[in-house]
């Protein structure tokens, strides 16, 4: 078992060496935040780069997990360090608290805590929801911290679970949610009478307080940005009942993720190995030795009582972030996308529970090698992505975009894989040149800290993701660069009589205006590299 753990944390550094490798993360959104960083750093010191071009507004939101570590981290770090910073820090919370729900739970930390690897470059990492991310493990140290503390002094579990739940609020929704449905489903663990359960529930009541409260608060505010449609919220399309809204073919989707362990993210290779890594985790739960040790506790062993507690908490959790994942309707805001975000969280609450002491030899050494098989895989993928990202943002020299709109776009449709790492890279390449990336979707929401001060040029921005190719850009002459992706001969004669093409490599090319008239006056590069240094 020793040997297990120091092989454990060599993994876990292995992936942390692979994360610093990389020169760029190939998430999906990841980019956009580190973009905006860089500029809200700008306007927190009098915005004199980016200033005449974007706004910033502080408020408090549940979705400050990113935008709080990387800003405080970019006062010493440039804004990539950072990032991996930010991501090492997930990596290392999430790898530190599976073990010990394992323990727990009364089984093995290895080599179950091995599943994790695949998930750390999964839908749960990506789609880049950097605050999200960052409370999934904050959320599982959080439920560790409470179970820990269910026998102390109710006034001492008071302090801490208002504690994390204040700190996950803060961090993200959803996170927050699935603390408030751990205190809830304990209530249910925890409770071996009738009488028990009433006691319970006084005390869940006193827990709960708080956080239904915060809850009560965001829904009140959230409802009344439904009926003033601000926000970047859209307002739902017909009555919504108890299954009202529900997209069925969205939902076979979730499930097959789930089947698949949350893999399907670069490519299709990645379906065999997560099914397999899936059907065994699910098989090794429902195993009839599994089943047995979930119904009673042996009375040869008295802390066998608080083990199959925790067995039956992890699992009723996973049970109650299932039948969310099915049957609350898609038409709620963006709960369609939300959705699969839970694939993941089930995953990790299932990890724990596999019994790998009680099985044969060889099955251990299955789970294990599958495991790390796809991690392998996952790996692979996460390099040619990154790579890439890589020459989309560093290949073609800066020429003088400084302060200038810039656009980016691929060509040709983007693949069918579900996670396309240059759909913002544009970020990156405009956080490292000064200029301005007229993709930037968290500066077109309504959402965000910053925003885009209001000009007709923006309205380019839908188009840009719906239908790039179809750009009419002698309308928007504020656009003075264009990044280009997989141009082909058709897009390259379109562009012609607007822009110039001052360089091309690989598959990136590098587009100017023409005529230069009606552009905004560029930053001084004084200014910008004040910006990027800050």
């Amino acid at each position: 078992m020793t040997r297990l753990k120091h092989f454990y944390w060599f993994v876990v550094a292995l992936h942390l060496g692979l994360l610093w490798w990389l020169p760029f993360f190939p998430s999906q959104d990841g980019a956009c935040h580190v973009y905006n960083t860089v500029i809200l750093r700008d306007l927190m010191n009098g915005g004199m780069a980016y200033g005449q071009f974007f706004d910033l507004e502080l408020f408090f939101t549940p979705n400050l997990g990113a935008a709080v570590p990387l800003y405080l981290l970019t006062a010493f770090l440039p804004p990539v360090i950072a990032e991996k910073v930010f991501l090492s820090l997930f990596i290392v919370l999430l790898a530190g608290v599976m073990p010990l729900l394992a323990r727990l739970a009364g089984n093995a930390a290895y080599p179950a805590s091995f599943v994790i690897f695949p998930l750390l470059f999964s839908r749960m990492t990506m789609p880049g929801f950097y605050s999200f991310m960052l409370g999934v493990p904050l959320w599982l140290w959080a439920m560790w911290l409470f179970w820990q503390m269910r026998d102390r002094p109710l006034w001492q579990r008071l302090l801490a679970s208002n504690g994390c739940a204040l700190v996950l609020f803060a961090c993200h929704l959803l996170p927050f949610a699935c603390y408030v449905l751990s205190i809830g489903c304990a209530l249910v663990a925890m409770s071996a009478t009738r009488r028990d359960f009433v006691a319970r529930w006084r005390e869940a009541l006193a827990l709960l307080m708080l956080p239904l409260l915060l809850l009560a608060g965001y829904g009140w505010s959230l409802g009344q940005a439904l009926a003033q449609n601000s926000g970047g919220l859209s307002r739902p399309s017909g009555p919504i009942g108890l299954l009202s809204g529900l997209n069925v073919s969205q939902n076979l989707g979730v499930l097959l993720n789930l089947l698949t362990f949350a893999q399907i993210t670069f490519s299709a290779r990645q379906i065999s190995g997560g099914l397999l890594l899936g059907l065994l985790l699910f098989w090794f739960l429902c195993r009839r030795e599994t089943r047995q040790r979930w119904r009673a506790a042996s009375a040869s062993n008295p802390g066998e009582e608080n083990e199959l507690a925790a067995r039956r908490w992890l699992l009723l959790i996973g049970l109650g972030l299932f039948a969310a994942m099915l049957f609350v309707p898609d038409r709620l805001g963006e709960l369609s996308l939300v959705k699969v975000r839970f694939v993941p969280l089930i995953a990790l609450l299932l990890i724990p529970l596999l019994p790998c002491a009680l099985l044969p030899q060889s099955l251990p050494r299955l789970l294990l090698a599958a495991s790390l098989a796809l991690a392998l895989l996952n790996g692979a993928l996460l390099a040619r992505a990154a790579q890439q990202v890589n020459t989309y943002v560093t290949a073609l020299p800066a020429a003088a975009v400084r302060g200038q709109f810039v656009a980016g776009y691929r060509g040709i449709p983007a693949s069918k894989a579900l996670i396309n790492p240059l759909l913002h890279a544009t970020s990156y390449y405009c956080a490292q040149h000064g200029c301005v990336d007229i993709g930037n979707y968290q500066a077109h929401s309504q959402q965000f800290f910053v925003r885009f001060k209001p000009r007709p040029t923006l309205a380019v921005f839908k188009q840009i993701e719906a239908a790039p190719t179809k750009i009419a850009w002698e309308q928007y002459p504020e656009v003075a660069y264009l990044l280009g992706w997989e141009f082909d001969s058709q897009e390259k004669a379109r562009l012609a009589p607007t822009f110039t093409m001052l360089n091309e490599k690989s598959a990136l090319s590098l587009w100017r205006r023409s005529t230069t008239a009606s552009l905004t006056a560029p930053m001084t590069a004084s200014a910008t590299a004040a910006a990027l240094t800050q």
